[in-house]
Parts: structure tokens; C-alpha cells; sequence
């Protein structure tokens, strides 16, 4: 069985539209040049505060999936490129570790 794309944009929204955090359904996404804009920090504080917070983002483009069986080539860093998505309340916590 051949395996399914899956998309994670909400209906309605570009792929690689970046400016502001989106939410819905619970989640919140966006790139992390979006979250450094909306918590008025650079792009590295956002990263920091999510270690920091000690949450796991439910989707982080700079990484690989654990059941990742094939090598897609090198994961996005750029801050306008890697996106990322959190439950609202782990955002929250996020929040927080920013403050």
C-alpha cells in the first residue's frame, strides 16, 4: 500500500504563507519567524522557550518523524521555512517561558 500525503494546512490557507500564527481545533501553527513576531522575541528565544517549557511540538518541520523510514534530504531551519504546531495549552506553557 503506497502511503498517503497528508496535508496540515488548514483549509482556505497557502502552503508556506507566513505572517501570522494560526489557530484552530485546538492548535496553534505557524512558522517560527510567526511565533518570534507574535511573542516579540527572536526567532532562537521561541526555540529556547519551548525547551525551556518542556513541550514537545505536536508537528516541527526541522525534524524527522520517528516512523520515518525514508531520508527526504535536510529539514527546513530557516525561521520563515520550519513551521510548528502546539496544542494550545502546551502554546500556553510556551508562552510563559517567554515571559
Amino acid at each position: 500500500m503506497a502511503a498517503r500525503h497528508t496535508s496540515v494546512i488548514a483549509s482556505g490557507e497557502e502552503p508556506f504563507t507566513s505572517g501570522e500564527l494560526r489557530q484552530w481545533g485546538g492548535i496553534v501553527a505557524g512558522t517560527i519567524a510567526d511565533f518570534a513576531g507574535a511573542l516579540e522575541v527572536s526567532p532562537e528565544a521561541v526555540l529556547q522557550a519551548v525547551q525551556d517549557a518542556g513541550v514537545t511540538p505536536m508537528v516541527d518541520t526541522g525534524r524527522r518523524g520517528d516512523k520515518s523510514t525514508e531520508d527526504h534530504g535536510p529539514r527546513p531551519d530557516d525561521p520563515e521555512r520550519r513551521s510548528l504546531a502546539f496544542t494550545t495549552e502546551d502554546f500556553q506553557a510556551v508562552v510563559e517561558a517567554v515571559r
